[in-house]
């Protein structure tokens, strides 16, 4: 299988909609990963800079500020990058910048 990446840079986006997001593409949080808050299933991986749930930022001691994901990196199946990208598109409250084709931001 070829991964398919996809990025967005500093993103607002409410916790409760990332929660359904996060559900409608099976995808579990794990707390290990090195490159941010993670969240896996089967067809691909979410980082995040920042648990847009919780408002914890993974790397550095910061306020929590919840409803924020900071950067985001998509990788994963063709299917699963493309739909994802357009539904955090279509719910996210402020997005600065993104990349359909690299995770370029984190």
């Amino acid at each position: 299988m070829r991964n398919f990446e996809a990025g967005f840079d500093v993103t607002c986006i409410a916790g409760a909609e990332w929660s359904r997001l996060m559900a409608k593409y099976g995808l579990t949080r794990v707390d290990d990963h090195e490159d941010g808050w993670a969240w896996i299933g089967e067809s691909g991986i979410v980082v995040t800079s920042c648990d847009p749930i919780s408002g914890v930022f993974h790397d550095r001691e910061r306020d929590e500020r919840p409803d924020y994901a900071s950067y985001i990196g998509i990788s994963g199946s063709a299917e699963f990058v493309a739909g994802l990208f357009v539904d955090i598109k279509e719910v996210a409250e402020d997005i600065k910048g993104e990349n359909f084709g690299s995770r370029s931001f984190i």
